[in-house]
């Protein structure tokens, strides 16, 4: 055989990953984007950047970073589920650090030498990911950000009336061309060490009501496009991090 199956799955996934990218980038750029800041210094893409962070979103909106923050030095946490491979692709192709594993036990030491050897401003999670079930966080975060004394900070999504896919366990939003989308930035949630499993379940639920809020309400702020004092346009043009 002239080619390996391996060798042929793996230049599908980047040729399926670079086209993905290629397409997102495009479709993302008409988007009319406005961001609303609990605080600034939490954002890469601002001089004010004060870092590493671990970013929280749902599922669903995952492609609003790589638009908007690529190449800002953030890093991806990324099942090492086949699922997964197209998105890490993507991700590399923007400029995100890819790391492969869980964000329980077992990968605490391989994102704690990451922060310390790495110039990484933050690491992005999708708590409800790579299955489900929809906006329902799972500990992994708490645990990780309690490990490695790094801040949660959530972001709330939003788009305006978008096309969505019913079929799929996260019902991924396309937003159409030209819509509004609506972020807000939330506030640094700092997790204590040596929690007791009691109180990790405690700060799992508070962050994910925390995440369903900001979600939500940036949902409902890009659907009825009502003026939000204090907001601004979002910045697109990566600012390189420096630690």
């Amino acid at each position: 055989m002239l080619f390996s199956r391996a060798y042929v799955t793996e230049t599908v996934e980047r040729s399926g990953g670079f086209l993905l990218s290629q397409f997102i980038q495009f479709w993302m750029r008409t988007l009319d984007y406005r961001l609303y800041y609990y605080d600034p210094s939490a954002d890469p893409a601002s001089p004010e950047f004060r870092g590493p962070v671990i970013f929280l979103l749902w599922h669903e909106y995952v492609l609003v970073p790589f638009h908007l923050r690529r190449r800002t030095q953030l890093g991806i946490l990324a099942s090492r589920h086949r699922d997964a491979e197209w998105l890490s692709q993507m991700a590399l192709m923007n400029g995100f650090e890819v790391f492969r594993g869980s964000s329980g036990r077992g990968g605490v030491g391989a994102m704690k030498a990451m922060f310390n050897q790495s110039n990484t401003s933050g690491l992005v999670l999708t708590p409800d990911g790579p299955r489900g079930p929809r906006r329902e966080m799972a500990p992994g975060a708490i645990f990780l950000a309690s490990k490695l004394k790094i801040p949660l900070v959530p972001i709330g999504f939003g788009f305006a009336n978008p096309w969505r896919n019913k079929r799929s366990w996260d019902q991924f939003p396309l937003p159409k061309p030209g819509s509004r989308a609506r972020i807000i930035l939330g506030p640094r949630i700092n997790i204590p060490e040596k929690l007791t499993r009691d109180e990790l379940e405690e700060y799992r639920r508070s962050v994910q009501r925390s995440l369903i809020c900001l979600t939500e309400t940036a949902e409902a702020w890009a659907e009825s496009n009502r003026p939000c004092p204090g907001s601004q346009p979002a910045p697109q043009l990566p600012i390189h991090w420096q630690p």
